[in-house]
């Protein structure tokens, strides 16, 4: 095993443009082998699915559930490690130079590249009578039948240029073509734009094309089980096809691919044998004592993702003032739909005006904290039903009897524990079947000794 003596970040380079993504470079000094010189630590926003890069490099992703940016680092050829050991030492490396991810990407200008914006967009001209609803989201310069209906009020090669214009403009960050939306059109925007935060889907609610946006994979995959939710319900009301109900399933993030029929105990111990494996197999490091957080900390030019002035869809992170005006603006659906995603922050600046069910029921960001000194307004029926919030099993001890009459409650399936299925076994109403409803929010080791303890009762 290799022993790391120390480790020293020597070079720090933020590169805007995102051209280099390089943020760090590295020295690892060992006690019993050859330095390594010149790691390169560098993140990247993700493209396919594969767990390494085209340099073979290991992907680290910020957020499991979305993979949208990675962090990786690459060696010096010089290194003579082995793919494992590559992934290990990478892995210690993006801890110690903060935690994994903790660094972003949303400050990022590169997306302005594609299309000199300013000067296309400022110097387009539009027809007085210029209506961007006379266009359909599906409208291509090869429909001539369409086209055709369209040359009554607008000249041919007006229709052309607007199209290709168009084209282009749309997949821009809405941060730089918002005075031109109306120009675009929101229905196009819903079915070509992979920026378009859930925010600003609901601060334009009134104006959505559900129907166009079911064709945009992109923003489908990010959008929250409340938001797809509300998007069937109103599609199912208005009576459009839908294109893919897999996609459109407000659960459909989770991966329900786990076969029953397939899962015996052997594989179950298996896992669990790979689980209980050291942390650390090829190196040996004992970690500083001012281990930097990332989230707290920001190195000099690289701003942390905690102190971004941009959210994870690169939009503008609003003042106090501006989501002020944007609450009082609200409509009581708009009003749901962003209190089953506010932050923290929000939640309790708008508690008055928060829809407390959706927040319960759906709220991602909810923390033990929290939900301790807003207990008043926590709708407990709802919160029983929330698999998305992060809570301790020593909350979920202390508040058990809260949910008694909720059980089986998904909030303490997708947080369970062996300790707490000992503990409550009987309130919870656990079977085997539901237990392998839950099997991607368990962790393997006690799912395995949950397993054990209900098979002999199923067996009866």
């Amino acid at each position: 095993m290799l022993k790391i003596k120390k480790i020293e970040f020597d070079k720090t380079t933020f590169d805007v443009t995102m051209k280099h993504h390089v943020f760090s470079v590295a020295s690892v000094h060992f006690t019993n082998a050859e330095p390594i010189h010149g790691a390169l630590l560098y993140w990247q926003q993700n493209s396919t699915q594969d767990d390494y890069t085209k340099e073979d490099d290991f992907k680290f992703y910020y957020e499991m559930g979305q993979q949208q940016f990675y962090a990786s680092v690459q060696f010096p050829i010089s290194a003579q490690l082995s793919q494992e050991q590559r992934k290990e030492l990478a892995f210690i490396l993006l801890e110690e130079r903060g935690h994994i991810g903790s660094y972003s990407v949303e400050s990022s200008k590169a997306i302005l590249d594609k299309l000199n914006s300013k000067k296309q967009l400022a110097y387009f001209v539009f027809p007085e009578q210029f209506s961007a609803t006379d266009f359909s989201p599906f409208l291509t310069a090869e429909q001539d039948q369409e086209l055709k209906a369209l040359t009554d009020k607008y000249e041919p090669q007006f229709i052309q240029l607007y199209l290709q214009w168009r084209k282009q403009a749309a997949v821009l960050h809405p941060n730089d073509i918002t005075p031109y939306i109306p120009m675009i059109g929101l229905p196009y925007l819903c079915y070509v734009n992979p920026h378009l935060s859930e925010l600003f889907l609901i601060e334009h609610l009134q104006e959505i094309d559900f129907g166009a946006l079911q064709h945009n994979s992109a923003i489908l995959k990010h959008l929250s089980p409340s938001f797809k939710q509300h998007m069937l319900d109103t599609l199912q009301k208005n009576n459009e096809p839908l294109l893919d109900e897999l996609q459109l399933d407000p659960e459909g993030f989770v991966d329900t691919t786990f076969d029953i029929d397939v899962v015996d105990e052997t594989e179950i111990e298996l896992e669990l044998e790979l689980e209980q494996q050291p942390p650390y197999t090829h190196f040996e490091y004992e970690r500083s004592l001012f281990e930097w957080s990332g989230a707290e900390h920001m190195v000099k030019g690289i701003p942390s993702f905690a102190s971004q002035m941009y959210d994870a869809q690169q939009f503008k992170k609003r003042t106090n003032q501006q989501m002020d005006t944007l609450m009082y603006s609200f409509s009581p659906q708009q009003i749901r739909l962003f209190s089953a995603i506010a932050e923290l922050h929000w939640l309790h600046r708008y508690r008055e005006f928060i829809n407390w069910d959706a927040a319960s029921r759906y709220n991602a960001h909810l923390t033990d904290d929290f939900l301790t000194e807003l207990a008043s307004f926590i709708i407990i029926e709802q919160l029983a039903q929330n698999k998305y919030c992060e809570v301790s099993e020593a909350y979920l001890i202390e508040s058990m009897a809260k949910f008694k009459a909720y059980h089986p409650a998904p909030l303490i399936l997708s947080h369970l524990t062996a300790h707490l299925f000992n503990l409550f076994h009987e309130e919870l109403q656990l079977n085997l079947d539901l237990l392998y409803d839950y099997y991607e929010y368990i962790d393997q080791h006690d799912f395995a000794i949950i397993f054990d303890l209900l098979s002999p009762e199923q067996a009866q």
